[in-house]
């Protein structure tokens, strides 16, 4: 959201349970609760934030409240059944469900005291001037399918850890697809070699995010 998505597709298979939803029973057992589950929050990011989100859920009924459509796959074959469903959830509204607050803004200045960055597979390897290293494996990131990107990514980390004027976060993803649409890859190396593949800036910043 802090990018400026406008849509989020969520699937209840790899999608941890208490961050979709949470029923009646354990809302009465567990008081106190940290998370937010998407149930509870979901008018409220479409409000806030004016986006669309396409859950895939065949497991619990949470979301048909503040569904504006919900679609049934039948043998393949796509059925609309929003009427129905609203239907027998009509016990349930969905102005019960929490509002949200617009996300705050950070603004990245670069990576302190970076000293390398190395591509090796689906991995990075991050050394710092201290001595301390660690491995990020992005393998999680289903957007990421060929180790091109990884090595691709890597320059373009290794380039913007070094920026002197900080800017938004959201400002990187405009900032690295613009350079990659008008100079390609001698944006962010002078050899280009032929083992890299392309990337969107969204991909850049997930990979920052963990940094």
């Amino acid at each position: 959201l802090e990018l400026g998505v406008k849509v989020l597709l969520i699937d209840e298979d790899t999608s941890a349970t208490n961050l979709l939803y949470k029923d009646e029973c354990m809302t009465k057992i567990i008081v106190d609760e940290p998370i937010k589950p998407l149930s509870y929050v979901l008018r409220g990011l479409i409000n806030t934030f004016g986006i669309s989100l396409v859950i895939v859920s065949s497991a619990s009924s949470s979301f048909i409240p503040c569904a504006t459509k919900v679609i049934e796959m039948v043998k393949y074959e796509p059925k609309d059944i929003t009427e129905e469903s609203k239907r027998l959830m009509a016990y349930r509204s969905c102005s019960d469900l929490m509002a949200v607050k617009p996300v705050k803004e950070r603004i990245f200045g670069g990576i302190k005291d970076l000293k390398r960055v190395k591509a090796s597979g689906f991995r990075l390897n991050f050394r710092y001037r201290s001595g301390e290293e660690f491995q990020l494996d992005l393998r999680l990131n289903p957007r990421i399918v060929e180790p091109g990107q990884v090595k691709l990514i890597c320059k373009i980390i290794t380039k913007l850890a070094k920026v002197r004027k900080p800017f938004k976060v959201r400002d990187i993803v405009n900032y690295v697809n613009s350079e990659l649409r008008s100079k390609g890859f001698n944006a962010f190396t002078d050899i280009v070699t032929p083992d890299l593949t392309m990337v969107d800036g969204l991909d850049v910043v997930l990979t920052l995010n963990r940094v």
